[in-house]
């Protein structure tokens, strides 16, 4: 497992595309589905590290991260980080129908990052939730959970991201059998 020293660069209070803030690390930047560790350096007692997930892509000025942050954490608060972990998601190179959809409005930014590799790679992509981001690209198209079911038919790679207390709750059925070429991930 890979450490690295890092810094907030940012806290978004404005939650840009549901992100609550911005990490600058050394490391390798995360993949979508992936997430980092971190632990703050001057808070001996934080005993278990913070899961954060990208909900954006790594420049200059660190990645857009997404999760709960602890109260106290200030812009230049130094952290240690460890990862990326995780497996992450592979969008296929075939993939011309990507249709996201997270389960809970805590779960909007993890599935982000996936919209611009499905973009550059000439996919159409549809956004399938309760609540949408505030900023998405014009060209993806935001529908509402109640179409999953009919979307699922149209699509040819699925990413899900539940809680796992959802997970048997979920269903994907609709009218018809989801093609046999759908290829699906979910991040639970």
């Amino acid at each position: 497992m890979s450490h690295y020293k890092g810094r907030l660069a940012e806290i978004l209070l404005e939650t840009y595309q549901n992100a609550s803030a911005r990490l600058y690390y050394d490391g390798p930047p995360p993949r979508p589905g992936q997430y980092l560790q971190v632990l703050s350096a001057k808070d001996q007692e934080q005993a278990v590290p913070v899961s954060v997930f990208p909900a954006g892509t790594q420049n200059e000025t660190g990645v857009q991260i997404s999760g709960n942050l602890p109260e106290g954490w200030e812009p230049g608060e130094e952290l240690e980080v460890r990862g990326p972990l995780g497996k992450g998601f592979e969008l296929p190179k075939r993939a011309k129908r990507v249709l996201l959809a997270p389960q809970g409005n805590n779960q909007l930014g993890r599935l982000l990052p996936l919209i611009s590799i499905a973009l550059a790679q000439g996919a159409e992509v549809v956004f399938c939730s309760e609540a949408a981001p505030t900023v998405l690209p014009l060209s993806v198209e935001v529908r509402g959970l109640a179409e999953l079911a009919e979307l699922i038919e149209w699509a040819d790679y699925l990413a899900i991201d539940i809680a796992i207390e959802e997970l048997d709750e979920l269903t994907l059925g609709g009218r018809g059998r989801p093609p046999k070429a759908l290829v699906a991930e979910a991040l639970v």
